[in-house]
């Protein structure tokens, strides 16, 4: 693999590996170290070696362990584990901030015009008052199926919503962290 192609698959790779290694750590800085290391040990290793056979199992496999590694030495560490429960503790505080409330209002806003009409009022009967699929089918006069299907898809407009937008939402997040 020349230096361009590493280059641009790597730059296609990068979202995926950080999101693999942030639900498996849950802090965002950590998740941002862990992948500089993913990336640092496979470019090493695709320069030591044109003998990768399938780059994308070659580089999950080193994220895998990476996090193994993290998780391994944060069991022998007593400050590691202090600092992962102050990470917790400081995330806790972030989903009740009130400036994170205002974040989410602000997304779900932009949300809304994504939505189709029957989206939005079943997503927001579901989430907002905490309706079953039975009772917003009872009471929009739906099938359970439709409901379902409403929620899948507007399921499917937040996904895409996130991923065009993961960025901005990383970079948000880690600086209350930051100023936490």
């Amino acid at each position: 693999m020349d230096d361009m192609h590493r280059d641009q698959y790597i730059g296609n790779r990068r979202k995926s590996v950080f999101k693999f290694i942030l639900g498996k750590v849950k802090n965002p800085q950590l998740a941002e170290d862990l992948t500089q290391e993913v990336f640092l040990r496979f470019i090493q290793s695709v320069n030591n070696s044109n003998e990768i056979k399938s780059p994308e199992d070659y580089l999950f496999t080193i994220a895998r362990n990476q996090v193994y590694d993290y998780w391994r030495k944060a069991a022998a560490d007593q400050k590691i584990q202090e600092s992962y429960w102050r990470e917790i503790q400081i995330s806790k505080l972030t989903r009740t901030s009130p400036l994170i409330q205002d974040d989410r209002k602000i997304i779900f806003a932009h949300l809304e015009e994504l939505f189709t009409d029957q989206q939005k009022k079943i997503f927001f009967l579901h989430r907002n008052e905490g309706l079953s699929y039975n009772e917003i089918a009872d009471r929009l006069q739906l099938s359970k199926s439709t409901v379902k299907n409403h929620m899948v898809a507007a399921l499917k407009v937040i996904r895409n919503f996130m991923d065009e937008h993961f960025e901005k939402f990383i970079t948000v997040v880690g600086g209350i962290f930051f100023f936490l």
